[in-house]
C-alpha cells in the first residue's frame, strides 16, 4: 500500500520473474489496486514461471514533483492458483420477426440453444424483443417487471446460468436502452443503460445512462455495453477501471473492427451478440463473435439462433513480449490500466 494524493496511473507496482542468469522472463503490474481515501492498495496472486528462480518488486511513482509514501511490501507463498473457468455465450439472431410473439419464441429458442451448451453465461443482442415493431420507444418499452423480463428469469432457472437480456425499460415514465444481468436464480444482478445514445434514440425520447457499472457472479467480476457505446474507446476504459476482466456488448449493428480495438485497448475479453452484418472476404468474421484482450477472434457467427461459445480461464493472464515492459513477457490488461497517462488529456474533449 501507499499513501499518495498523486492519480493512481500514477503509482503502480511492477514484479519482475527472472531466470538463475537474472533474465527477465515476465514483467507484469499488480493487477489489483484501489484507493481507499489517501490510501492506494495492492495486491495479485503471482504465478510463477517454471524458469523462474526470483523476483523483484518494483514501486513506481511517475509525475513532476510527485510525492508518496510506501508502506513496506509482503510477498506471502499460497496455493497453487488454479483455473477460473466460464463458458461463455452469445447468441446470432437475425430479424425476422414481425411480432412481439414471433420475437419472444426466437429469444427464448436462443437461450435454449446457448443452453445447450452448458454456458455460463448468455448474451442475447440489441433490443430483439421488440425488433421491427412498429410504434415508439415509450410504446415498446417494458419493466422489469414486464412479461418478456419475466420468461428471461424463467429461463435463467431453468438452465441454472447468467442470462444478459437488452430491452428498451420503462422505468416511472422515463425510458432507457438497459442490459440487465439475470442471476442463476432469476433475480437481478444488475443493470447497465447505454450511455452513447443514437441521434435517432435521442431524437425518440430515450434517455442515456451515465456510469459504468459492473457486477460480480460467481466465475468473476463484468461490465456491458451496448452499440454505440463501443464506437468510443473510453466506454471500455471506464468499464475495465471499474474492474471488469470480461465486457458484453449487445449491439444491432456490427462495430467489426472498433470491437477487437476495443478489446485490445482495455486490455480485456469481449463478447459481442450482434445482428446486422453478415461474413465477408473482406471481414471474415461474424458479427456475433468472442474476442481475447489481444484481439484474437476466439469463435465467431452469422447464422441465425447460433451459439458462439468459448471456455475462458480468467485467471490466466493474457501477456505479449516487449510490450512496454522491455524484453520479456508483460500482462497486456495491467500495461493498458497503468502505464495510460491521464494527465496528458486534461482540458482535452472527454
Amino acid at each position: 500500500a501507499c499513501k499518495t494524493s498523486e492519480p493512481e496511473n500514477n503509482v503502480y507496482i511492477v514484479l519482475t520473474q527472472k531466470d538463475a542468469n537474472g533474465k527477465w522472463i515476465i514483467r507484469d503490474h499488480a493487477a489489483n489496486a484501489y484507493r481507499d481515501g489517501d490510501i492506494i492498495r495492492f495486491t495479485d496472486t503471482v504465478r510463477m514461471d517454471e524458469k523462474a528462480v526470483s523476483v523483484t518488486v518494483e514501486l513506481w511513482l511517475k509525475g513532476k514533483y510527485a510525492d508518496v509514501s510506501w508502506y513496506q511490501p509482503h510477498l506471502y507463498p499460497c496455493a497453487p492458483l488454479g483455473k477460473r473457468m466460464v463458458r461463455a455465450a452469445a447468441v446470432h439472431i437475425k430479424p425476422t420477426g414481425r411480432t412481439y410473439e414471433a420475437n419472444r419464441d426466437r429469444l427464448l429458442a436462443a437461450v435454449d440453444a446457448a443452453a445447450e451448451q452448458k454456458a455460463d453465461i448468455i448474451l442475447l443482442g440489441e433490443c430483439m424483443y421488440d425488433r421491427c415493431i412498429a410504434g415508439t420507444y415509450p410504446e415498446r418499452s417494458e419493466t422489469e417487471k414486464g412479461r418478456m423480463v419475466t420468461l428471461m428469469r424463467e429461463k435463467a432457472k431453468q438452465h441454472n446460468c447468467y442470462i444478459i437480456y437488452n430491452f428498451h425499460e420503462n422505468d416511472n415514465g422515463e425510458f432507457y436502452n438497459t442490459s440487465l444481468l439475470i442471476g442463476r436464480d432469476g433475480a437481478t444482478v444488475g443493470k447497465y443503460r447505454k450511455t452513447h445514445l443514437t441521434l435517432v434514440e435521442l431524437e425518440g425520447g430515450l434517455v442515456p445512462g451515465d456510469s459504468y457499472p459492473v457486477f460480480d457472479t460467481d466465475f468473476g467480476r463484468i461490465g456491458m455495453l451496448i452499440c454505440w457505446d463501443q464506437y468510443f474507446s473510453r466506454t471500455a476504459e471506464e468499464v475495465v477501471k471499474n474492474g471488469a476482466e470480461i465486457i458484453f456488448v449487445s449491439t444491432a449493428g456490427d462495430g467489426s473492427h472498433k470491437s477487437m480495438a476495443r478489446a485490445m485497448d482495455a486490455g480485456v475479453y469481449m463478447v459481442i451478440a450482434g445482428m446486422n452484418a453478415a461474413q465477408t472476404a473482406q471481414l471474415p468474421y461474424g458479427p456475433t463473435r468472442i474476442v481475447t484482450p489481444d484481439g484474437e477472434v476466439l469463435a465467431h457467427t452469422d447464422a441465425d439462433l447460433t451459439p458462439v461459445v468459448a471456455d475462458i480461464d480468467l485467471n490466466e493472464k493474457q501477456r505479449m513480449f516487449w510490450l512496454s515492459v522491455g524484453p520479456a513477457d508483460g500482462e497486456i490488461h495491467g500495461i493498458y490500466r497503468f502505464e495510460k497517462n491521464p494527465d496528458s488529456f486534461k482540458g482535452a474533449c472527454r
